[in-house]
This record gives structure tokens, C-alpha cells and sequence, in this order.
């Protein structure tokens, strides 16, 4: 009698748990990639309707451009004589953009660059340390101090910060800015001011300063004659000297300025305002 042996069943035993040890082990094996990794394509997306940015524009911008020319035919010869492009442009345009409630772009363009208009800005929250930022000719100022007052004139272009560190209790405001100013001095002697007008030869002032040719005089009254009627001239609006009988007004005459006053003369017409056919304004002094 002949025996076999079951050989073959065996090394298919164990042909099987090599298989499964082998799976059991790429299942536990985390795979990593060497390749790097790809940036975002775009540093922030958005669409209509979201919360984070809010965009506003107004206004219109025209431009236009003219020529014209001239076709000339003769006997002996012909042309054309064009004329160069006149380019124009008339812009009134106004744009905001917010973006995240804090970051602000805000311009205004328009045909008076004095008028004209940019801003970028960050406004922080409680939370941030910079509470305000400002770059452009809109806003840049700071707070008043005590004896330090910066203003807030139109137009001019700079950088103003606000920070504010809650835990040190610390408060920063900083500002570079370039203002087109010009100097004022004022002169004093004690308590008086001194006011300094330049007059031109060309600048000659008429009907300001006259002359009674009277110096007994107690009282006076000034009357200025009108189209529209007469008004009698408050103290305020002129000064006398009774010593003298000099009289010098604040403003000139609009109509026939008349002089009544108590003493050796009087009444007596000083200025007379007129205007001839022509339309010139006529201006005559009374001797």
C-alpha cells in the first residue's frame, strides 16, 4: 500500500498567511507625497452677495475728442487742412470699497483736482492694537492736545495712526502729514495790535477821508443817497476828529454822501457814486 503525503495543501497554507501578513501591513502604512504643496491660486475669493465686501460707485466720466478740417478745390491746385485732436475729459466719479468691516478704499475724481478725493484705510476693533490707519488727503489729523492743536485742513496728503494697547494702558497717535500753509504774524505793542495795510499808487482809496473846513462842530450826521433811498451812517461806520474836521469812513459811499453837522457850515455833499451812459462808474469829490 502506497502513502502519500499532503505536501502540496501545505504550501498553499502557507502561501495563504503570507498573503494576508503582507496585506495586513499596506493597510497599517500611511503613504506621504514628496511633492510640494501647490499654493492657493488666489489670495481671497468672493462673490455677489457676500458679507465681506461691500462696493459702492457714483458718478459718471466723459471723454471726448474733436477734430475738423477744411477740402479746398481750385483751378490750379487743392488740399486739406485738418486740425489737430482736441482730447476732453469731465470726470465726477465716486468709489468705495469696504472689505472685511475694516479695510476701506474710498477716492472721489473730479474736473477741480483741488476737490478731488483718496483714502485707504484700516479701522480696528476693540481687540486690535491699531485702531485707526489712514494714507491719503482725507481725515489725516489727530487728536487736540493741550496747547497742540494740528487742524484739519482740505486737501492735504499724509499718514495718520491710532494704536491702543489695553494691557500697558499705552496710546500711540502718530502723523506725517505735508500741509501747503502759508505764515501769519501778528505784532503787538503791550496791549494794542498793529494793522499794517499796503496800499499801491494804482489801489488809490477814494471817498474814505474828507474834510469839513470847520473844527467848531459838536455833533454831525452822515446821509448816504441812494436810487433805492436814503440811510443815514451809524457812529460805527465812521470816525471823526472834532479838533480837526477830519472824517474817515469805514467803507465808500454807494450813492451822494452828505455832511450835516452844527457849527460855522453845513450841510455840505462830501462824495457823489454815479454811473454815465456808458456804464462807467463816475466818482467825484466836492471841494
Amino acid at each position: 500500500m502506497i502513502k502519500k503525503r499532503p505536501f502540496p495543501l501545505r504550501i498553499l497554507s502557507f502561501a495563504l498567511a503570507l498573503s494576508a501578513v503582507c496585506a495586513q501591513g499596506a493597510f497599517a502604512q500611511q503613504l506621504t507625497s514628496v511633492l510640494p504643496t501647490e499654493p492657493p491660486s488666489s489670495l481671497f475669493s468672493t462673490q455677489i452677495g457676500d458679507q465681506d465686501v461691500e462696493v459702492f460707485a457714483q458718478g459718471f466720466w466723459e471723454a471726448s475728442a474733436l477734430t475738423s478740417g477744411t477740402w479746398s478745390v481750385g483751378s490750379s491746385e487743392s488740399g486739406f487742412n485738418a486740425v489737430p485732436f482736441l482730447f476732453t475729459q469731465t470726470p465726477d466719479l465716486y468709489a468705495f470699497l469696504r472689505f472685511r468691516q475694516k479695510w476701506i478704499f474710498e477716492t472721489y475724481v473730479t474736473q477741480d483736482a483741488a476737490n478731488s478725493k483718496f483714502l485707504l484705510a484700516f479701522v480696528g476693533g476693540d481687540g486690535d492694537l491699531v485702531r485707526s490707519a489712514r494714507l491719503g488727503n482725507s481725515g489725516i489729523t489727530m487728536p487736540a492736545y493741550p496747547y497742540m492743536a494740528f487742524g484739519s485742513p482740505t486737501g492735504s496728503f499724509g499718514f495718520a495712526l491710532n494704536a491702543y494697547d489695553p494691557q500697558r494702558s499705552v496710546s500711540i497717535d502718530a502723523m506725517v502729514r505735508w500741509d501747503g500753509l502759508d505764515w501769519k504774524t501778528r505784532t503787538f505793542f503791550g496791549s494794542s495790535e498793529v494793522d499794517e495795510t499796503a496800499i499801491a499808487p494804482r489801489d488809490n482809496v477814494r471817498g474814505r477821508r474828507f474834510v469839513l473846513g470847520d473844527t467848531n462842530i459838536t455833533s454831525l450826521e452822515l446821509t448816504d443817497t441812494t436810487a433805492s433811498g436814503t440811510r443815514t451812517l451809524r457812529s460805527d461806520e465812521y470816525s471823526m476828529s472834532l479838533a480837526t474836521g477830519v472824517v474817515l469812513l469805514n467803507a465808500e459811499p454807494k450813492g451822494v454822501l452828505e455832511a450835516s453837522w452844527s457849527g460855522s457850515g453845513g450841510p455840505k455833499i462830501l462824495y457823489t457814486v454815479s454811473v454815465d451812459t456808458n456804464g462807467t462808474v463816475v466818482r467825484t469829490t466836492s471841494t
